[in-house]
């Protein structure tokens, strides 16, 4: 059974030690379709960041054979960006069937961002949202692949997206929401919170009560 651990994004200021741990002297696939094919500056920072990990990035001629080329690593990181760019990407070139399949492998499954959300049953997106006044509006709850029975929301620390807190209530599914710095390992039925930045926050919402509940590393 796959492992996963969702990363609820990446500030410039704070350097991922803890979370990167994760990857030291493993394979790594890295998965950019969430972004533009030219915008690679996030894969190279993160080439920068481990460099004790055998980092490959996934080509436009490996997507055809996703599966079998995923098979050749420890861990395949699906980065972040727009989501509804790497869901459409993802369900074209069957990932979401190759995914359903590596479930069942030993492999870690890592998402940032949109990529932790693609995971989830559900996620909070911010692809149409905008600031006004230091106040993001219009975050959009949608669809991911249902891989983890989980509501998931990155960048909580941003003003005007705990709307997320109302928005989930109208589901009975446990949900998390991630500060940038902050990361969840999900094994089985175990959640470890890891922390690059312990002043950030990771809640928990039972599908109960929806309390919002903080999570300590």
């Amino acid at each position: 059974m796959s492992n996963f651990l969702l990363i609820g994004g990446k500030s410039n200021e704070v350097h991922a030690l803890n979370i990167y741990k994760c990857f030291k002297n493993k394979t790594l696939l890295y998965v950019n379709l969430a972004k533009d094919d030219n915008d690679l500056v996030a894969y190279y920072n993160f080439i920068n960041d481990n460099k004790d990990t055998k980092i490959t990035l996934l080509t436009k001629k490996m997507l055809s054979n996703f599966y079998e080329e995923a098979l050749k690593y420890d861990i395949i990181y699906f980065a972040g960006g727009t989501f509804h760019k790497l869901k459409e990407k993802v369900i074209n070139y069957n990932i979401d069937k190759a995914l359903l399949k590596l479930k069942t492998s030993n492999k870690l499954l890592v998402g940032i961002s949109a990529g932790a959300i693609l995971f989830s049953q559900y996620g909070y997106t911010d692809y149409a949202s905008f600031n006004d006044v230091g106040i993001y509006y219009n975050f959009k709850l949608e669809a991911g692949l249902g891989l983890l029975d989980i509501i998931f929301c990155p960048h909580y620390q941003k003003n005007g997206i705990e709307t997320f807190n109302d928005e989930i209530k109208k589901y009975r599914i446990d949900a998390y929401a991630l500060e940038d710095d902050t990361a969840i390992l999900i094994s089985l039925d175990e959640v470890k919170i890891i922390k690059d930045n312990y002043k950030n926050s990771v809640y928990y919402f039972k599908k109960e009560d929806h309390i919002l509940r903080s999570l300590y590393a």
